[in-house]
C-alpha cells in the first residue's frame, strides 16, 4: 500500500501503554446480523465449520478466528509475520509490543481438532501454508481490534465500535442507516488505509452491510448484534477489510 504524502504514519495512532492484549475468551465472536438475514451463512446443524481462508474472508460474520495450529518454531517466518503486520498496518499502537501480540502457527486448525476430526471419520481439506499464520486481538480504547493473517498471502482486519441502541434501529423497530463511515474507522486504526480510494458496490449484501473496494482490498462493515438475545443484548459496528495477495490461489 502506498502512503498519501499527507498522511503521517502517527497521525491516528493510539498510545502503547492504551493497548490491552486479549486473552482468547475474551474476542468478540458470532456476532449476529440484524435486519435481513443472509442464507449463506446458514449450515445444517450436522455439518463441520472449519477455519479457512474462505470462511475468514467471506463469512457474514466478521469477526475473526484466532489461528489455533502449533506455534511456529522457525525464526525467519515469525520475523517475517512481525514485519508485515508493521508494514501493513503501519501499527503505531503497537509500540515495542508486536513481539508479544503476535501469535504466529503452522495452521489454522490445532492439531487436537484435526485429530478430533480424524477420530469421528471426517476428511476435510485444511488450508495448508508453506509460509506461516498470524493472529492478534487487542483493545484500543472502546475498540476491539482483530487480525489474522498468512504471511505473503492474504490479511483481515477485523474492529468493533461500541454502539448505542438509538443508532442501531428507529423506535419502531426500523434499522437505520450506517451510523459511522467505516473508512474513517480503519484509517484511525490503520493509517495505511487512511489514503485508499474507496468505491461503493451499488448494492448492500443480503445482511444489509455496505461494500467498499479498492484494488485488493475489500471493506465490509455493518451492524451487529453480540451477547444474550433480547434486552441484554449490546450492539457494534463491525468492519472487516481484506486484502489478498494476487498470486493467492
Amino acid at each position: 500500500m502506498q502512503r498519501s504524502p499527507r498522511e503521517s504514519p502517527t497521525r491516528h495512532s493510539v498510545p502503547p501503554e492504551k493497548v490491552r492484549i486479549l486473552d482468547v475468551d475474551e474476542r468478540l465472536r458470532g456476532e449476529r446480523a440484524i435486519g435481513p438475514m443472509s442464507l449463506h451463512p446458514l449450515v445444517a446443524a450436522s455439518a463441520v465449520v472449519v477455519t479457512s481462508r474462505a470462511r475468514i474472508l467471506s463469512n457474514d460474520s466478521l469477526s475473526l478466528p484466532a489461528p489455533e495450529g502449533s506455534p511456529c518454531e522457525d525464526v525467519a517466518r515469525i520475523e517475517r509475520a512481525r514485519k508485515e503486520v508493521q508494514t501493513n498496518f503501519s501499527a503505531p499502537w503497537f509500540g515495542d509490543r508486536v513481539r508479544e501480540t503476535l501469535t504466529v502457527t503452522t495452521s489454522l486448525v490445532s492439531d487436537k481438532v484435526r485429530a478430533e476430526h480424524v477420530a469421528k471419520g471426517y476428511r476435510i481439506q485444511y488450508d495448508e501454508t508453506d509460509t506461516a499464520y498470524y493472529g492478534l486481538a487487542v483493545q484500543l480504547e472502546n475498540r476491539q481490534v482483530q487480525i489474522v493473517g498468512e504471511v505473503d498471502r492474504w490479511w483481515a482486519l477485523f474492529v468493533a465500535v461500541p454502539i448505542t441502541r438509538d443508532q442501531t434501529m428507529t423506535d419502531d423497530g426500523r434499522r437505520r442507516p450506517q451510523p459511522l463511515d467505516p473508512r474513517e474507522v480503519v484509517g484511525k486504526i490503520a493509517p495505511e488505509l487512511a489514503s485508499a480510494q474507496w468505491t461503493a458496490d451499488s448494492d448492500p449484501t443480503p445482511t444489509g452491510d455496505v461494500v467498499f473496494r479498492s484494488g485488493p482490498l475489500t471493506l465490509q462493515a455493518g451492524v451487529r448484534a453480540v451477547g444474550p438475545l433480547g434486552a441484554n443484548e449490546s450492539y457494534i459496528y463491525a468492519i472487516r477489510v481484506n486484502s489478498q495477495n494476487q498470486q493467492t490461489p
